[in-house]
């Protein structure tokens, strides 16, 4: 487990020996579940901090009108809802959902406090983590609920190019997973891949995608 925390960005900054130290001098449970186990429901209160070592979950919402949106995917080493430790309402606001089979380290709230002040530099790695949380967010409704689907879509491909490092890629996530975050229907997105098929702004085999046009694909965002 220890070689794995190492590349937590909590733990950045300390060897395996000191990660060793820490987690001697932590109150901590590890807790397992099942693929599409509800890990945490909308309103459970955040009882320290959360750092999943195995697996990937993902957190979600519903609207209004009932329907499932995907807020995000948080894989090994990352922490869950480091924002929602502390705060006047310090609750989960989505449910928490595991993709496969997952485990979560929770280190107790006053066992973390205490962590804190022995570590200072835990301190600047769990404010950083807040930072990068909140300029996430930030993006988040920028890029998803400020764009229309076409633009939302051109910003994940686009991601996907960065990522990848080539305009020809295996996309990591399929059409109903980009529903289920874009909080649309399926056959918008289907639609969506077809306009920028029509357009000569990508073209598609199967899982295979190659952007033909990437100015094009920029000019997609509003």
């Amino acid at each position: 487990m220890i070689s794995r925390l190492i590349n937590s960005s909590f733990f950045k900054g300390y060897d395996k020996n000191i990660i060793r130290e820490i987690l001697n001098a932590a109150k901590y449970n590890i807790s397992n579940y099942e693929k599409n186990e509800i890990i945490y429901s909308c309103g459970d209160k955040v009882e320290g901090l959360l750092i999943v070592i195995k697996g990937n979950i993902r957190t979600e919402m519903l609207d209004s009108a009932g329907n499932t949106f995907r807020m995000e995917d948080i894989f090994i080493n990352q922490v869950l809802g480091p924002g929602f430790l502390y705060g006047d309402n310090n609750s989960f606001p989505v449910d928490v959902i595991a993709n496969v089979e997952s485990s979560i380290m929770c280190i107790r709230k006053e066992s973390f406090e205490f962590l804190l002040s022995r570590y200072p530099h835990l301190m600047v790695n769990y404010l950083d983590l807040i930072s990068n949380k909140t300029q996430f967010l930030a993006n988040k409704i920028k890029n998803v609920f400020l764009q229309p689907i076409e633009g939302k879509i051109a910003i994940y491909l686009l991601s996907q190019i960065k990522s990848k490092n080539s305009l020809k890629f295996v996309m990591d996530n399929n059409q109903t997973w980009l529903a289920e975050r874009f909080n649309v229907a399926r056959p918008s997105v289907a639609r969506v891949f077809k306009l920028m098929r029509d357009k000569g702004i990508i073209s598609t085999n199967g899982k295979e995608l190659i952007v033909l046009n990437a100015e094009k694909l920029r000019e997609c965002i509003c």
